[in-house]
């Protein structure tokens, strides 16, 4: 699962993400996904919403 708790304690790929994430703002890491990916992801999250409204296929970039 994205962000079970187990045993009281938040775990899995949200918990590892945000992770990352704070340990790249705070030691200024490289971080594993580049805007462009994260862009992308974000772009094809939206088609498929969109796509879910619609009931039609949206073309992405």
């Amino acid at each position: 699962m994205y962000g079970p708790q187990i045993e009281g304690q938040q775990e899995g790929a949200l918990k590892t993400q945000l992770e990352h994430f704070a340990r790249c703002i705070a030691s200024r890491e490289t971080p594993l996904v580049s805007v462009d990916d994260a862009r992308a992801a974000v772009a094809a999250a939206c088609a498929i919403h969109e796509s879910l409204e619609t009931g039609q296929p949206v073309q992405l970039p």
